[in-house]
C-alpha cells in the first residue's frame, strides 16, 4: 500500500475497499490544533461576556436604584413643606366636626401632591405603623401598614429626622 493517500486492499468478491489513515488525514481525537483553539478562545469569550453582562445589570440596577430612593425622598420632602405638623396633630384626634374638615383638607393637599409628583400613593404614618392620612381611598384610617411592618427600620431612621427610603 506505501504512504499514498489512501491503500485498496483486494477483498475477496474482487471489490475494493477504500480506507484513510487518520495520520495522513490529520484528524488525530478529532479537532486539530485551530479547532481546539477556537473553541477554547470562543468559550473564555463568551464566558466573559456573560461576566460583563451580569455586572452592568447590578451596575444598573443599584444606579436605578439609588436614583428612585433620591426622588421618593425629595416628594417626602416636598410633602413636608406642604403640610403644617399642626394641622396633622389635630386631624389625628378623632371626632369633632372641624377635624373631619382639617382631615379632609389634609388628604386633598396629599393627593394634589401625589399627583403633581406622579408618585403612586402618599400616606402619613405613626411610629407604630398605623396609617393616619392616606390618598388612597381603601385605608383604613389607624390600621397598621404591611409596608410598615416590612421596612421598621427605615421607619426608625426616619424618626431621627433623616431621609430614608427602601425598595418597595
Amino acid at each position: 500500500a506505501g504512504r499514498g493517500r489512501s491503500s485498496a486492499e483486494s477483498l475477496p468478491e474482487g471489490r475494493r475497499l477504500m480506507v484513510w489513515r487518520s495520520q495522513d488525514v490529520g484528524i488525530r481525537g478529532g479537532l486539530g490544533i485551530r479547532g481546539r483553539l477556537l473553541v477554547s478562545f470562543l468559550g473564555l469569550a463568551i464566558a466573559l461576556i456573560f461576566a460583563l453582562v451580569i455586572l452592568i445589570e447590578r451596575n444598573a440596577r443599584s444606579s436605578l436604584e439609588a436614583e428612585l430612593a433620591t426622588r421618593l425622598e425629595s416628594v417626602a420632602a416636598a410633602a413636608t413643606t406642604q403640610i403644617d405638623p399642626s394641622l396633622i396633630g389635630a386631624a389625628l384626634s378623632l371626632g369633632a366636626e372641624g377635624t373631619q374638615r382639617t382631615r379632609g383638607r389634609l388628604e386633598a393637599r396629599l393627593t394634589q401632591l401625589r399627583d403633581a409628583t406622579g408618585v403612586r400613593r402618599i400616606y402619613l404614618i405613626d411610629r407604630a405603623g398605623k396609617g393616619r392620612l392616606d390618598t388612597d381611598q381603601d385605608a383604613v384610617p389607624g390600621r397598621e401598614l404591611p409596608q410598615a411592618r416590612i421596612h421598621r427600620r427605615m421607619l426608625e431612621e426616619a424618626a431621627t429626622g433623616r431621609p430614608a427610603s427602601s425598595p418597595l
